[in-house]
């Protein structure tokens, strides 16, 4: 007995070092894949923030060229109708190229379609991207294919919302609350719970809370009810230089100045990631470090 005993110990001995060879042989674990979504508000009034948003984006595209990396990015355009402008791609030449040819004011054959003068419904287009709306569709008539935009199961999902408005009504009515009519929300609808609203919300907030989106949120606080819907940057804890974000005192500031129901307030309620900066900041240098570059460092990693 004494015998079995020794020779199973050695047994044992023998299977965890043949499983801790293995491990060693193995290639070592690479940069974190992400899968990257960026929206972006398509109507007219965007036209003046166009440059700034260029520059902040393009210099994440650069550092993504330059360095190791595992980011696909997709691009879906809002305002009538949602519309994917560039499908998943590690291209950040061609992403780039694109986002040259965008034009607030009127479509451009071959790249997108007009969203310049409808309503933007920014919460919708986020649900859509995402694939939990009733009616997921997006037009792609410039990219093709068919279907939604699928997510490699392992990489890190993250958003960057790129607005100067508040969210409209649904373009899709099977998307709509029976109490959102088309148009913009009031703040007395967004301050009651109970609202179709609040519950869309609501509901955009618990989507990239299940999903585990990190979100970036890049608005106009200055325009009626963004603030309320979205966030408001003000009340960002944080260094000067937007570094050292702080999740619970943002929270907290957010709470203390009624915006408890915005969709960052929800998301940092949930311990979900969610940042807001004003989209005029975006060619900042500190935005771009500690914000824009800073949301995949982690693919960034040799």
């Amino acid at each position: 007995m004494k015998k079995a005993a020794i020779i199973a110990v050695f047994a044992v001995q023998f299977l965890f070092s043949c499983s801790d060879m293995i491990n060693d042989l193995r290639e070592p674990s690479g940069p974190t894949p992400i899968d990257l979504v960026i929206n972006i508000d398509g109507t007219a009034s965007m036209s003046t923030k166009i440059t700034a948003y260029r520059t902040g984006l393009n210099s994440l595209f650069d550092n993504l060229t330059a360095a190791a990396h595992d980011v696909r990015i997709a691009v879906m355009m809002f305002g009538y109708e949602p519309e994917l402008i560039v499908d998943w791609t590690t291209d950040t030449a061609a992403v780039k190229a694109t986002l040259l040819l965008i034009n607030h004011n009127a479509p451009v054959a071959g790249v997108h379609g007009d969203h310049s003068a409808t309503d933007d419904s920014g919460l919708e287009t986020i649900r859509i991207s995402f694939g939990s709306a009733v009616n997921n569709s997006f037009l792609r008539t410039n990219v093709g294919g068919s279907g939604p935009l699928e997510f490699r199961p392992t990489a890190k999902k993250k958003l960057f919302f790129l607005s100067d408005e508040a969210s409209s009504c649904p373009y899709f009515t099977e998307n709509r609350q029976p109490d959102q009519d088309p148009g913009e929300a009031t703040a007395l609808e967004l301050a009651d719970p109970a609202s179709g609203w609040r519950i869309e919300l609501s509901n955009t907030a618990n989507t990239l809370a299940g999903l585990q989106v990190e979100t970036y949120l890049f608005t106009d606080t200055t325009t009626i009810n963004a603030d309320l819907q979205y966030s408001n940057h003000a009340f960002q804890s944080q260094d000067a230089d937007w570094s050292n974000f702080n999740h619970s005192a943002t929270l907290q500031n957010l709470n203390n100045n009624g915006l408890d129901y915005c969709l960052q307030a929800q998301l940092l309620a949930a311990n979900k990631l969610c940042r807001c900066v004003d989209i005029d900041d975006m060619d900042e240098a500190n935005v771009i470090t500690n914000v824009i570059l800073q949301a995949v460092q982690e693919a960034l990693v040799n």
